[in-house]
């Protein structure tokens, strides 16, 4: 019955702006059809979820901002990876993107994942400090000038899925 319920469909905004210097977003959605999700809310297969509604704003629009709450927030940075947790990770990695058919393979192989990470070392991207992985200066200034897309695990998914396929044509 889900199924056949059609798509869910949505009107959706993303808006950047600057205040002071400092960079903000903000993302809203409104629901035009519910399609199959209304189902599932009606099954209590999931719940209802509200719609992060923002007003529509043009490119330039000087706009009053109305601040009720300003909280601080401190948020802890993810723990820093020992060899070990890395190689778990590049062993895992963009398993996510992948579809069904794909077999998921990580990051390079068990074979060549270890030396990806001495290779980081000796070129000076990353370090070793008490068993933890330390990214440099060097690293963080190489991260923030790639593309975003070199990053991406579904980039990665799809150099994988394309060398495999010219493996098959062998």
């Amino acid at each position: 019955m889900v199924a056949t319920a059609g798509v869910k469909r949505h009107d959706s905004i993303h808006v950047e702006t600057e205040i002071n210097g400092i960079e903000f977003e903000a993302n809203g959605t409104h629901t035009i059809d519910r399609g199959f999700t209304q189902m599932e809310i009606m099954l209590g297969i999931t719940k209802e979820c509200a719609d992060k509604e923002l007003n529509e704003v043009n490119v330039g629009e000087i706009m009053k901002i109305d601040l009720k709450e300003i909280a601080e927030v401190k948020i802890k940075p993810p723990a820093l990876y020992t060899d070990a947790s890395l190689l778990a990770a590049m062993e895992t990695a963009g398993n996510d993107v992948y579809d069904n058919e794909t077999e998921k393979k990580g990051i390079g192989t068990p074979a060549t994942r270890a030396s990806a990470i001495e290779t980081l070392v000796s070129r000076e991207y990353i370090i070793r400090e008490k068993k933890k992985i330390i990214p440099t200066e060097r690293g963080i200034k190489l991260v923030s000038i790639l593309p975003k897309a070199l990053k991406s695990p579904k980039t990665t998914a799809s150099w994988e899925e394309g060398l495999q396929k010219l493996k098959g044509e062998k």
